[in-house]
Parts: C-alpha cells; structure tokens; sequence
C-alpha cells in the first residue's frame, strides 16, 4: 500500500493518489480559491458601476436642457458668473474660481479630436 504524499501517513486511494482527508483538504482548498477570485471580480467590478453611478447622480442637472442648447452659449453665461464671483473674491478663492472657469471652457470645447 501507497502512502500519501499529502500527509505522508495514511495509505493513498488508488487514482487519486491522496487519502480521502488530503483529497478533501485539497478539493476545498481549489473551491475556496476559486471562489475568492470570483468573488474579487464581482466586488471590483460593483465599485466600478457605484463610482459611476455616483458621478452621474452628482452631476446631474436641476433641469435638463433642450438638445438644442449650444454648450459653447451655456459655458460663456457660467464663466461671466464666475468672474462676476471672482471680482467680489479675497485672493485665495480668486484662485480656485478661475480654475473652475478653466474647467467650464474645456468642458465646452470638448477633448481635442
């Protein structure tokens, strides 16, 4: 009789090669690894859909505009407000107010094609 090469200890079962414990040891083993992997793509990929599904409910408008309203119009109307805000500002938040009129005139223009 074989020993097994598991434990070292018990006799294998013929074709398997392990004893029934170290067999069962291992078929757990290979289940619960398996299922941690399957696990860790479900959960990476529900992060992924909450961070978007976040973004999206932020920035979502009061009132969506008519698909005809040009962007170009919405992003002047929102920068003179903003320099309207900047005019009336101490220093530090002149700063941060001309850089969210930076970030309305690329989101106006869209990413260069």
């Amino acid at each position: 009789m074989a020993l097994c090469p598991g434990c070292g200890y018990r006799a294998s079962e013929p074709g398997v090669g392990l004893c029934e414990r170290c067999h069962d040891m291992r078929l757990q083993a290979n289940y619960a690894d398996a299922d941690h992997q399957r696990t860790q793509a479900r959960r990476a990929w529900w992060r992924e859909r909450q961070r978007a599904h976040r973004k999206y409910a932020h920035l979502r408008p009061a009132a969506i505009l008519p698909r005809e309203t040009d962007p170009l119009e919405l992003a002047e109307k929102a920068v003179r407000l903003t320099e309207q805000v900047i005019a009336a500002s101490a220093p530090p938040e002149k700063i941060q107010l001309e850089t969210v009129a930076e970030i309305i005139r690329r989101l106006a223009w869209g990413p260069v094609k």
